[in-house]
């Protein structure tokens, strides 16, 4: 859970009324947070249990909560409208387009920074780019004077060693490969651009380097210091609504310590420009009569609309009598459906209102038969020594189609927060892949295995369906590693359980030819199995030979045999 320590002056500071600590203590639930005063120290300590809210993941945000919460309205930020500054601006190189393709940029005239200050903004710059940006690979934040920066900013590739800086922490000059090999940051986040020939680099307009993102900042030129008054915010990242965000958010949480944003725009190579930050809202329409189903309520149109205010959110009279259309600001991303705006709507009643009601009937819990089929076959699994992966069931487009190729048609989201949760998995083999791909230090041979839930769309006469089955998929990876291994594996299986099985030699694109094949039981085509391509692995930085097999749907392993 995301934890922010402030103090308490610079949090009283941002109170748009006057306001008591314990006040704000007493509040802090609307932010699923808790808050911890320090009896010895002015030191406050927020814990926020809301991982989806990284907009809540500072001082400023739980304040901004409260405000709403106390006012009964969301504050406007009339930067969001200005027009953008025509001499300053981002040019981005075709270079990078394949490592890190996404840049964000944006001014902000403040008042002089303070030690607590930057304290403050170097945490929030953490936090968003820590747990939004999942360690820097989605997203990573950048802080700069922008009084010593010569705009516009070049963004492009280079190769690690043809260019060199002096990082901050550092005296002396290193190439970006020995930043990735001897600097701290580098050690910590190289895993990122490790195995790229071409690395993200920041210049200004006179060749200055700026920083190397998303490592480290240059000494000369990306260090923000105390008593600096006008500052440049860069976001960079491989997923554009997660530059977008973070930039939204930072920028916010600037303006409300009184601050003057500059929005700033990107150009890129094919004649795309985004502007940053930018008024990006989204509407909802909400059923008044589904509110009242779900929280059990009496609401009225009225009540609902006023717990909306208090959440930040705007709401007006949809086209029926009993319709509201709800618009979510620019610095939320965690709405996805009517039922997350029912939540706020919830939250801003009090949980504590709501009458609790006794179940009127009573159940008895119990495993489905699907369940049970599930943990007899991972029982098995493990008896054979396989360690068991657990991987999610939304993953990356990128992901599916680097690994399965034409042979993956994923159910994609329409709105994902992030490119890495963007559809859902039709195979369960790219979890493993991906997670032999990071534990290529560990001792060989690797035997991993899953089984969970994928999604397949189901096409008919009727309109487009889909269908939600357990699938089971082994790996094994080592040295001496072949088809036979793997073949042996799901004949065990299928003699434990009585299925009968046999195999048709087909092709795959992630298969070596001629060493793969589809796997029958009783007769039904239910799976494949065989080598993995040798350029497959190259891709994902697999060393090792590796077999793989997939059974689709884990009751092909409990059908009758045919006759």
């Amino acid at each position: 859970m995301p934890k922010v320590v402030t103090e308490k002056q610079s949090l009283l500071s941002l109170a748009e009324k006057p306001i008591s600590l314990e006040k704000i203590q007493e509040l802090s639930w609307l932010a699923k947070a808790e808050m911890t005063i320090s009896a010895d120290t002015e030191e406050i300590t927020l814990e926020f249990a809301d991982t989806n809210r990284p907009d809540l993941w500072s001082p400023e945000g739980l304040m901004r909560l409260i405000n709403q919460y106390l006012e009964g309205k969301a504050r406007d930020y009339s930067y969001l409208s200005d027009p953008y500054d025509n001499e300053k601006y981002v040019i981005v190189e075709e270079s990078v387009q394949r490592v890190r393709p996404y840049i964000g940029m944006f001014l902000c005239k403040m008042p002089p920074v303070t030690e607590k200050t930057l304290k403050s903004l170097i945490q929030t710059q953490e936090k968003l780019a820590e747990n939004y940006g999942k360690k820097r690979k989605i997203v990573s934040i950048g802080l700069y004077p922008a009084s010593i920066v010569d705009f516009p900013i070049i963004y492009k590739g280079v190769k690690p060693n043809e260019e060199s800086f002096t990082p901050l922490g550092f005296e002396e000059e290193m190439t970006l490969a020995e930043i990735l090999v001897k600097h701290p940051k580098g050690i910590e986040y190289r895993d990122i651009l490790e195995a790229r020939k071409c690395v993200p680099l920041m210049v200004d307009k006179k060749g200055e380097i700026l920083s190397f993102p998303p490592i480290i900042n240059s000494r000369r030129t990306g260090e923000v210091k105390i008593g600096d008054t006008y500052l440049a915010v860069e976001a960079t990242g491989n997923d554009l609504s997660a530059v977008r965000l973070v930039l939204n958010i930072f920028a916010m949480n600037l303006s409300d310590r009184g601050g003057q944003i500059t929005r700033m725009r990107s150009l890129y190579p094919d004649n795309q420009i985004y502007t940053f930050p930018t008024d990006e809202t989204e509407e909802f329409y909400l059923n008044i009569p589904q509110v009242n189903n779900l929280l059990g309520s009496e609401f009225g149109i009225e009540k609902i609309s006023s717990n909306l205010r208090k959440m930040g959110l705007k709401s007006k009279k949809g086209t029926f009598d009993k319709e509201l259309i709800v618009t979510v600001p620019f610095y939320r991303r965690d709405i996805m459906h009517e039922v997350d705006i029912i939540e706020d709507i919830a939250i801003a009643s009090d949980y504590n209102d709501f009458e609790p009601q006794m179940p009127e009937s009573y159940t008895k819990g119990g495993l489905s038969p699907q369940q049970e089929r599930v943990d007899t076959v991972r029982q098995i699994s493990i008896g054979m020594g396989f360690l068991e992966y657990m991987g999610n069931i939304l993953t990356s487009k990128e992901t599916m189609k680097t690994c399965a190729g034409k042979h993956s048609d994923p159910i994609e989201i329409a709105n994902p927060m992030t490119s890495m949760f963007s559809c859902l998995r039709d195979f369960l083999f790219p979890g493993l892949l991906t997670a032999e791909s990071k534990n290529s230090k560990s001792l060989y041979p690797h035997h991993i295995f899953e089984t969970g839930e994928i999604v397949r769309k189901v096409f008919g006469q009727e309109a487009l369906k889909t269908d939600t089955v357990f699938s089971i998929a082994y790996l094994i990876a080592g040295p001496e590693t072949n088809f036979s291994d793997i073949y042996s594996v799901i004949d065990t299986i299928c003699e434990m359980l009585s299925v009968k099985l046999s195999l048709l030699e087909k092709d795959f694109d992630f298969f070596i030819p001629g060493r793969s094949a589809c796997v029958y039981l009783n007769g039904v085509n239910s799976g494949f199995l065989g080598e993995v391509s040798p350029k497959l692995l190259d891709v994902l930085g697999i060393r090792m030979p590796l077999v793989l097999c997939e059974i689709n749907d884990i009751s092909f392993l409990f059908e009758r045999k045919a006759n």
